[in-house]
């Protein structure tokens, strides 16, 4: 099989600031297409949808000349694209590759990925849009925004059975909610901020 056009909003080199990888130096290949609609969402940039203009070719090049051992694919929402190619040629090059997705659309390329990071979206979607189940079983971590007490309640309940990395992730890296979750004293979940705001890297 050739080589396909996808659409990307950018790339990037920099460190993963969120969830189980934070700290791991990335390339980082970000989609474009999102119609999930969280209010919260700081990537509301790649929500309309674009053509698909860039080469897979072109970004298997730039991954491998970035020096990183590992890429993330993120959004946007990745699965809304055909990645099987992408993810062929850059397993090709030696390369550990990593999904950031919402949960909402499956395709069983998911089964692949080196790491699954799935990000619940049901509480926020502007759609009627929910988990799809196969995540509870093939998800590396489930990371979970938290707005307000309620929100944990709806996690536990969705979660309940789930093997993985459970972390919840307080919306803003607001120190309020941060006091929320620390006095629901749940020893299986992690509190994890989004570090990247606080490096000031991307």
């Amino acid at each position: 099989m050739g080589y396909l056009l996808l659409a990307i909003n950018e790339e990037f080199l920099s460190y993963q600031g969120e969830g189980e990888m934070a700290g791991t130096r990335m390339y980082f290949v970000r989609t474009q297409g999102c119609d999930v609609g969280c209010h919260f969402c700081d990537t509301k940039f790649t929500w309309k949808p674009e053509d698909q203009t860039v080469s897979e070719k072109s970004i298997v090049k730039r991954a491998r000349a970035s020096g990183a051992e590992w890429v993330c694919i993120t959004g946007g929402e990745p699965l809304l694209q055909n990645l099987v190619n992408l993810i062929d040629k850059l397993y090709k090059a030696n390369l550990f590759v990593m999904i950031e997705t919402s949960g909402v659309e499956w395709s069983d390329l998911v089964k692949r990925f080196h790491f699954v990071c799935c990000s619940p979206k049901d509480l926020f979607t502007t759609k009627d849009y929910k988990l799809d189940e196969h995540f509870l079983t093939y998800a590396n971590e489930m990371k979970c925004v938290v707005t307000k007490d309620s929100d944990i309640d709806f996690y536990l309940k969705l979660l309940e059975g789930y093997g993985g990395i459970k972390t919840f992730q307080p919306v803003d890296n607001n120190p309020a909610i941060v006091k929320i979750i620390a006095n629901r004293n749940l020893p299986d979940w992690h509190c994890r901020i989004q570090q990247q705001k606080f490096m000031e890297v991307r």
